[in-house]
């Protein structure tokens, strides 16, 4: 639907990794290799007008994933690590057939440096599972509302390092920053009340933005990987990757089998790495994370051109 926006002026370095494109046409790189940062002059200034079609992709988007919360707690007797990994599972599936397709059309060039991105890749991936995993553990352990709230924090984090980094921010972003840090102390408060069925607990806030956190590696190495890489040889490697540690992580921290669990002989229901694939309901919750949020939502993220998406400033761009 959209082309692959072009590469960084400076992305002879494989080293270096884009971090903000800003109104002034400056853009803030971080070099690996040293630790430096420096702002340079944009070589092609940020488009004056989005395509409508961006913003018709992006609010699909956020309209699948704002339901996953609802159709994670459909499933509130899985464990939290194996519930993501059944998430990443069958997102897997799915976009392993677009990742096929592109890789038999691309070029060999692109091919051997998509090889050589690997490891970016991989790290990439711990990040989306560090995230989804710490998320669905949040969810579980506090109510909906603080547990939405506080795994979408990541823009306060971003605008605070950029602070603390002593990057270029606008007075905009700084006020809106303080003002959201606010709300979530304000709800902050709320620990130890109860919200419908739901008890807002410390754990599950603490996970829930500890969420935040960990998805701003997969946020800055997808920003600087989609400038050359295409959709679906990015997303699915990386969805894979999130795939593979979260089963891990479930084996040895909830005893996860691979079909049910390793407690009571066997005996505990269809908590086993693949147990999504034996029972109707986990099916269909799981197919539909894969579908709604995960299709729709998050790829749809990735399709999106960084650079329409970089104008609406570097607190809000999505890989």
């Amino acid at each position: 639907m959209f082309e692959d926006p072009p590469t960084s002026p400076r992305g002879a370095r494989e080293s270096e990794m884009l971090l903000g494109t800003y109104s002034n046409h400056e853009i803030v790189v971080l070099d690996a290799s040293t630790g430096s940062f420096e702002v340079e002059a944009a070589s092609t200034p940020p488009s004056k007008q989005v395509p409508p079609l961006v913003w018709v992709q992006l609010a699909f988007a956020v309209l699948a994933i704002s339901t996953a919360a609802v159709a994670f707690r459909e499933l509130p007797d899985t464990p939290p690590f194996l519930l993501a990994s059944w998430r990443m599972q069958t997102t897997s599936i799915i976009l392993a057939f677009g990742a096929g397709y592109q890789g038999w059309n691309e070029t060999r060039e692109l091919l051997l440096r998509w090889l050589h991105s690997f490891p970016l890749l991989m790290v990439s991936g711990v990040c989306l599972a560090a995230h989804f995993g710490l998320w669905v553990w949040g969810l579980q352990n506090t109510s909906l509302p603080h547990s939405l709230l506080l795994v979408c924090c990541t823009p306060l984090l971003l605008s605070f390092g950029s602070l603390a980094l002593c990057l270029q921010i606008s007075a905009g972003e700084i006020a809106s920053s303080v003002l959201g840090a606010l709300g979530v102390a304000l709800m902050a408060a709320d620990v130890g009340q109860t919200w419908g069925d739901d008890a807002v607990t410390w754990f599950g806030d603490v996970m829930s933005l500890g969420a935040a956190a960990a998805i701003i590696g997969y946020m800055l190495i997808g920003h600087q990987l989609r400038q050359w890489m295409p959709l679906f040889l990015y997303v699915f490697p990386v969805t894979l990757t999130a795939a593979v540690v979260l089963a891990v992580a479930s084996a040895l921290v909830e005893d996860a089998g691979v079909l049910t669990d390793r407690t009571q002989g066997g005996q505990g229901g269809h908590a086993g790495i693949f147990g999504w694939t034996t029972d109707l309901r986990s099916f269909v919750v799981t197919a539909y994370l894969a579908l709604g949020p995960g299709l729709v939502g998050h790829t749809g993220y990735n399709q999106i051109p960084n650079p329409e998406i970089g104008k609406l400033g570097p607190t809000s761009f999505k890989p």
